[in-house]
C-alpha cells in the first residue's frame, strides 16, 4: 500500500468533515423544522377534514381556528364564512318551505342571499308568488261553484213551487171537470124523462 501524501490526507480529512457538518446540519434542520411544519400542517390537515364533512352534509359544524395567522388563518376564516353563509340560506330555505308547506303562502327568504345564492331567494319568492296565484283562483273557482249551486238551489225550489200549484191546479179543473160531467149527465137525464 503505498502511503498517503499529506496533501491527500488533508483533502480526504477536510471532505470527512464536510460530509459529517451537512449530516448534522441535514439532522438539525429535520428537527427543528420539524415543529413549525406540524404547527403548520395540523390546521391544514383540520381544515381539509372540515371540507370532507362539509361534502358529506355536515353544514352547521363551525371550522377549525388557528392562530397563525398569515394565509392558513385567512383559509380557516374563509371556510367559516363559507359555512356560515351555506347554512344561513339552507336554515332559510327549510323555514320557508315550511311554512309554506303549513299553509303559509306569504313566507319570504329572511336572509341575505349573496352573489349566485340570490337565485335561490328569487325562485323562493317566485314559488310563493305563483302558489298565492293559483291559490287565488281556486278561491275564486270555488266562489263561483258556490254562488252557481245556490242559483241552482233557488231554481229547484221555484220549479217544485211551480209544480206544486200547477198540481193543485189540475186537482182543481180535475173536480170541476168531474162536476160538469155530473151536472151534464143530470142533465141528461131530465131530457130523457122530459122527452118521455
Amino acid at each position: 500500500a503505498t502511503p498517503w501524501s499529506p496533501v491527500v490526507w488533508k483533502i480526504n480529512t477536510s471532505a470527512l468533515q464536510i460530509l459529517a457538518l451537512a449530516t448534522v446540519a441535514v439532522i438539525l434542520v429535520i428537527v427543528v423544522l420539524r415543529f413549525p411544519i406540524k404547527r403548520i400542517a395540523a390546521p391544514i390537515a383540520k381544515t381539509a377534514k372540515r371540507l370532507v364533512e362539509f361534502a358529506d352534509g355536515d353544514i352547521s359544524s363551525p371550522a377549525p381556528t388557528t392562530d397563525l395567522g398569515g394565509e392558513i388563518q385567512d383559509m380557516t376564516e374563509a371556510l367559516d364564512s363559507m359555512i356560515k353563509t351555506i347554512s344561513g340560506c339552507i336554515g332559510d330555505i327549510r323555514n320557508v318551505l315550511t311554512s309554506m308547506a303549513d299553509g303559509d303562502l306569504t313566507a319570504r327568504p329572511s336572509v341575505e342571499y349573496k352573489g349566485e345564492f340570490s337565485e335561490i331567494s328569487i325562485s323562493l319568492e317566485n314559488i310563493g308568488d305563483s302558489l298565492n296565484q293559483v291559490m287565488s283562483e281556486v278561491g275564486r273557482s270555488a266562489t263561483e261553484v258556490r254562488d252557481g249551486a245556490s242559483q241552482l238551489a233557488e231554481g229547484s225550489s221555484q220549479l217544485s213551487q211551480n209544480a206544486v200549484t200547477q198540481a193543485a191546479a189540475v186537482d182543481e179543473i180535475t173536480s170541476t171537470v168531474l162536476d160538469i160531467a155530473k151536472k151534464t149527465e143530470a142533465n141528461n137525464e131530465n131530457v130523457k124523462r122530459a122527452l118521455e
